[in-house]
C-alpha cells in the first residue's frame, strides 16, 4: 500500500514548465551591421547556420564566448554570431580597434 501511495505522490508531483532549461541573463544588446550576417547554431564556423539576420535588428546578448563569438536571440531563437557582425548597444564591448569589420567600431575612445 505504501509503494502504491508513493507511485501516486511522484506521478502527481508538479513538473516545472522549464525543466531542463538554464536560465539566461541578459547582459546587454547588440544590432546587427552586416547584410544577411550568418546566425549559428553553436560558437564556430563549425557550426550550422540556422538563420540570417537583417541589418539593424537589435539582439539580446546573454554570453560572449572567446571574445569571438556571441550568444544571442534572434527572431524569438537562441543562436551565435561573429562579432565582426554586429556593433554593441550598451556595455557590451564587442568590437575592438583594429579589427576589420562592417560595423563602425563602438568602443569607445580610451577603453
Amino acid at each position: 500500500m505504501k509503494r502504491i501511495i508513493l507511485v501516486l505522490a511522484l506521478l502527481l508531483w508538479p513538473i516545472p514548465v522549464n525543466a531542463g532549461e538554464t536560465t539566461l541573463t541578459k547582459i546587454g544588446e547588440a544590432v546587427s551591421c552586416f547584410p544577411n550576417g550568418a546566425f549559428r547554431a553553436g560558437p564556430g564556423v563549425r557550426f550550422s547556420i540556422i538563420g540570417k539576420m537583417k541589418v539593424g535588428t537589435t539582439l539580446a546578448v546573454f554570453e560572449i564566448f572567446e571574445r569571438n563569438w556571441i550568444k544571442v536571440r534572434y527572431d524569438g531563437q537562441l543562436g551565435w554570431v561573429h562579432r565582426t557582425m554586429v556593433m554593441h548597444s550598451g556595455n557590451v564591448p564587442l568590437n575592438r580597434c583594429g579589427i576589420k569589420t562592417n560595423c563602425p567600431d563602438p568602443v569607445p575612445s580610451g577603453a
